[in-house]
């Protein structure tokens, strides 16, 4: 059990409250969500929660989703050192979480 401060109150996250959580995220922004989106929603606390978990977010984003064609951390990898090495503003993390975005937000071929 996971417990985290979103938006000065605390909440512990079980396995089952994650997963309630993420399936109404999910379902309310038609994919799973970023880290980004849980931010802006005040639950930092559940992606903290998800990383921290026994599989961490990829091991959920499969839970969910069943989706093999969810980036790779190797894929989020690559495509982070690309916005680095093309100038992109913002450190290692803002480039990290704008490359997971864009692959998980990119069509399937």
């Amino acid at each position: 059990m996971v417990t985290s401060s979103d938006a000065g109150a605390r909440r512990r996250w079980t396995d089952a409250s994650i997963e309630s959580e993420l399936r109404a995220q999910s379902a309310e922004l038609g994919h799973f969500p970023t880290r980004s989106e849980l931010v802006a929603k005040g639950l930092r606390g559940l992606w903290d929660a998800m990383r921290s978990s026994s599989g961490g977010v990829d091991g959920w984003r499969e839970r969910l989703n069943g989706n093999p064609s969810a980036p790779s951390r190797e894929e989020i990898a690559v495509r982070a050192y690309e916005l680095y090495a093309q100038g992109a503003p913002g450190d290692a993390e803002t480039h990290w979480f704008a490359a997971e975005e864009e692959l998980i937000s990119k069509p399937a071929d």
